[in-house]
């Protein structure tokens, strides 16, 4: 836990049990504390907003036990303070692994990405996290603990309040076990990168590799500064990535394939392993500062069209990257005038293109305030968030 991020609290609680986090809560509760859980911290003073009553933090970093791997069944059931680099460490003792790629796995938890609903970097062949969950114990904030779903996948008797957490930001419970369905450990993962001269020709190698037949989980294209560097490329402006996984004939296979598109743009070429170009994205941009970025998701069939109207209307942007397979973007900037002027430009084609821009303020849906009322009717699970602020979203009769 960064020295920072808990001085921003009265007081940090670190329990090591399921009983321990429903004391805390209890407590909490009873003296008006506003409650804010949390894994190792990593991304929680992003959704910090003014301290409007005493806080305290609820770290579940000791609760990082797995609990219990059924390779028969393809799932394991984890404690939720456990990071995904551990839990994808020990399911490689048994072939297995939780299909889910994020930036900084060491410091990332199970249950903090379930409480974001962390995008999956390789969502064009996968998932999000909270699709793989089956199994939930979870504290709500009248300090009872819920089991919910099960540890087989094929559970689904009676309602289905195993996802009810995901992407809640610890608002309306504080998940403490989980239990996910996985995949086998594919044979072979590579990544196969090009070297290219400026997003506008990026955009026609990506159009002649998306009509190929290809086993990949997902599509990349980012921008390098000079902040950032790449060993695989000399004066590299920016890179197109292609993560590629199954079996060694196939993948070795659609390598040959891509190798004949770098020949044919006269572009540079390597190929490495899967891990080590996701050791190197994470390591490039954890390093940008996270204040101004501007995200945003558009229409795959408008992809080409936005990537050259960003390379045409965005001036000083320090990274930008985008998710082809999915149709994601995001843009970094050093100053907050130059974000500014890409979000009213960029907003100005929004509709046209299907494009929904996250800094924009979003729309809570109305049920979750009547169901926020009902699990913690006193507001003292993560009150002062920035998203899910219930006094954001109370509904006008």
């Amino acid at each position: 836990m960064d020295v920072l991020v808990a001085s921003r609290f009265s007081k940090m609680y670190y329990p090591s049990s399921s009983e321990e986090v429903r004391d805390i809560v209890n407590i909490g509760r009873e003296n008006d504390f506003n409650i804010i859980p949390m894994g190792n911290g990593t991304l929680v003073c992003d959704y910090l907003g003014e301290m409007v009553k005493p806080s305290i933090g609820l770290c579940l970093r000791k609760l990082n036990r797995v609990m219990e791997v059924n390779p028969r069944n393809l799932t394991v059931t984890v404690e939720a303070g456990i990071t995904l680099f551990k839990l994808q460490s020990v399911l490689r003792n048994y072939n297995l692994w939780l299909p889910v790629l994020s930036t900084n796995e060491s410091e990332r938890t199970i249950g903090g990405m379930l409480a974001e609903n962390a995008r999956n970097y390789e969502k064009y062949g996968h998932k999000n996290i909270g699709d793989y969950v089956i199994g939930l114990e979870f504290i709500t904030a009248a300090g009872l603990i819920i089991k919910t779903g099960g540890k087989t996948v094929k559970n689904v008797a009676g309602y289905d309040f195993t996802h009810l957490l995901n992407g809640s930001l610890g608002t309306l419970a504080i998940a403490t076990k989980v239990t996910l369905k996985l995949n086998p450990q594919p044979e072979v993962r590579k990544t196969f990168l090009y070297n290219i001269p400026d997003f506008v020709y990026g955009n026609n190698v990506i159009s002649t590799i998306s009509k190929m037949s290809l086993a990949a989980v997902s599509y990349h294209m980012f921008q390098l500064t000079d902040s950032f560097e790449l060993n695989y490329f000399s004066n590299a402006k920016a890179v197109a990535a292609i993560s590629i996984e199954g079996s060694k004939s196939v993948v070795e296979n659609h390598l040959v394939k891509l190798s004949t598109v770098a020949g044919q743009y006269r572009i540079g070429q390597a190929v490495i392993n899967s891990c080590e170009y996701w050791d190197n994205y994470s390591t490039q941009y954890e390093h940008i500062d996270m204040k101004y970025k501007l995200a945003g998701s558009v229409n795959k069939k408008y992809l080409p069209q936005i990537i050259k109207l960003i390379t045409e209307l965005v001036h000083y942007p320090i990274g930008v990257f985008f998710d082809i397979g999915i149709g994601y973007f995001m843009i970094y900037f050093s100053k907050e005038s130059d974000l500014k002027n890409a979000e009213v430009k960029i907003s100005q084609v929004s509709v046209k293109y299907q494009m929904h821009i996250s800094t924009t303020r979003l729309e809570i849906h109305p049920l979750y305030q009547s169901i926020k009322i009902k699990m913690d009717n006193m507001n003292c699970l993560f009150s002062n968030n920035t998203i899910f602020s219930l006094e954001n979203c109370l509904i006008k009769e």
